[in-house]
């Protein structure tokens, strides 16, 4: 067993800091909590990898990239509940802002990916990380979290028309 792959998600890179959040303390701690528990279950060389600063950085990061918000709520509607989740499927999707996929929620808080506009065959399946609707420099700002510039036709369209981003006219949805 071994823990390079964490699954295939993409994480960030081992520079990026990942939002102020102080990895080497929950390494610690984790480690006091968890260690013989772990070890019991894994074997100590894996219980270590599991534990380590580096392990914990690359998997908070890749939580961090790919995880998707959630509001579940009760049957009756009166509890919400906030939290998160990782879909593979959606984990792998690239950005555009121009998409041709939408997340649709399931009943059973599953996703769907729907398209919205014909794909022709080995066409690449897009979502939008950010409101498709927001500005240039809007988009621009939010992608940052993702760490990346998006190069897609709307953003290239629009940086080489130098439009003021706020002017909703000129932006095709």
């Amino acid at each position: 067993v071994s823990t390079q792959s964490t699954w295939g998600l993409v994480g960030p890179p081992e520079d990026a800091p990942i939002l102020q959040f102080d990895v080497q303390l929950a390494a610690e701690e984790l480690t006091a909590q968890l260690l013989t528990g772990v070890v019991d279950v894994v074997g100590e060389t894996l219980a270590a990898q599991l534990l380590s600063v580096d392990f914990l950085r690359g998997l908070l990061g890749k939580l961090a990239l790919n995880s998707q918000a959630l509001q579940i709520q009760d049957q009756s509607h009166s509890v919400t509940l906030d939290g998160a989740g990782v879909f593979v499927l959606q984990s792998c999707m690239n950005h555009s802002c121009e998409p041709n996929c939408v997340v649709v929620w399931g009943p059973t808080c599953n996703i769907v990916l729907r398209t919205t506009i014909a794909v022709q065959r080995g066409q690449p399946l897009t979502v939008s990380y950010v409101p498709v609707a927001a500005s240039l420099d809007e988009r621009r700002a939010l992608l940052q979290n993702y760490l990346f510039v998006c190069a897609c036709p709307t953003c290239r369209r629009e940086a080489a028309e130098d439009l003021n981003p706020s002017n909703s006219e000129h932006r095709l949805t």
